[in-house]
């Protein structure tokens, strides 16, 4: 299995990318894509893609997202 996660903030130009994670793994598959506390500043709004694929090739996109998040 297979999945590739995405992670942007909110800019008044659009959507800058923030973090990225991706993981294989046989039976159960987790990775993480937070962003750096260094970096983070103010209140933002979040939006987190994902893709998910099965070792059967099936696969799914996912998306959500937070608003007014403050880090």
């Amino acid at each position: 299995m297979h999945v590739d996660v995405t992670l942007y903030r909110s800019r008044w130009y659009g959507w800058e990318q923030r973090g990225y994670g991706s993981n294989n793994s046989t039976s159960s598959v987790s990775t993480n894509a937070a962003e750096s506390a260094a970096d983070c500043d103010g209140t933002h709004d979040y939006l987190a893609n994902s893709y998910h694929e099965a070792s059967d090739s099936s696969y799914a996109y996912t998306s959500n997202s937070a608003n007014g998040l403050t880090c």
